[in-house]
């Protein structure tokens, strides 16, 4: 049985902090690939200065270059809200035999109850999550227990210690012209400035 693991987001743009969890993810659990699943609209949040799906995933692609990762356009094919549930169906449908890891950050987890059929997520995949310290673990098993109190063997709650950055926070120094090398390969860098993604270099906007 291969082990499957699944990494989605909005990837607005994708940064270091993405690939970071990613890859400990991929050493820890023994992964034998992770695909990489770009969202046509996020349904848990807003999404301000969305990039073109086209553009995120190829943003996708320059960050994450390590041996295992694949790359899936289903959600932006698939148009509209991008709901878990109807993905891990779709690759578990595919792929009977391997067992799936859907792969998150603590901020997502503690919303999954309020999710698209989250239990539908629960049921096909092993959850996992990344936790900050045993204060930080002991509120996300908390959290587990209280939504999830069926299904707690189905949660993985990893000590990762993740490179602080978001996305929206990224967007902005993008656009003030700041120095973003620390959170952003040099190709999706070279990527955005190109395209003018998220008004590179231009304070005015």
């Amino acid at each position: 049985m291969a082990k499957l693991g699944i990494f989605g987001g909005t990837f607005n743009p994708p940064h270091k902090g993405h690939l970071k969890l990613a890859e400990q993810f991929m050493d820890l659990l023994e992964l034998d690939r992770m695909v990489i699943i770009p969202a046509c609209i996020p349904p848990h949040k807003d999404a301000p200065q969305l990039a073109s799906g086209t553009d995120r995933m190829a943003l996708c692609r320059s960050l994450f270059r390590g041996p295992g990762f694949e790359f899936s356009d289903m959600e932006l094919l698939r148009g509209g809200r991008s709901y878990t549930s109807d993905t891990v169906r779709i690759l578990q449908d595919a792929h009977p035999s391997d067992a799936l890891y859907l792969i998150m950050g603590s901020d997502m987890l503690v919303t999954l109850h309020a999710w698209h059929e989250p239990l539908e997520i629960v049921r096909r995949c092993r959850i996992c999550a990344a936790t900050r310290g045993d204060l930080h673990r002991a509120q996300l098993e908390a959290y587990v227990q209280e939504h999830f109190p069926s299904f707690q063997d189905r949660f993985i709650i990893a000590g990762i210690e993740p490179v602080v950055i978001s996305s929206t926070r990224l967007r902005a120094q993008i656009a003030a012209g700041a120095d973003v090398r620390d959170y952003l390969t040099d190709g999706e860098i070279a990527y955005i400035a190109e395209k003018g993604l998220y008004h590179a270099g231009n304070t005015a906007q």
